[in-house]
């Protein structure tokens, strides 16, 4: 399974956004545009979703309040 996703993802043409992202798979925004790369969304499949991690750098970046799920208040330090 992870091959063949390999093989559609180098199929994708992926560009770096204009809006700040947090990665769910390293917990931190991607400033890099890491998300960009089909290399990332193979790890993506295969490595913890970070989403608990997200949410914090979303709060430390002022996120507002009202914007947010249920769930992310649930995280929230």
């Amino acid at each position: 399974m992870l091959q063949e996703f390999a093989e559609i993802a180098r199929s994708v043409d992926y560009r770096r956004g204009d809006l700040p992202v947090v990665s769910t798979l390293t917990g931190e925004l991607d400033t890099a545009g890491v998300m960009a790369t089909p290399e990332y969304w193979v790890r993506q499949v295969r490595e913890p979703v970070r989403f608990a991690d997200g949410v914090r750098v979303l709060a430390q970046q002022g996120s507002p309040r009202s914007s947010n799920s249920a769930l992310m208040r649930r995280c929230r330090p």
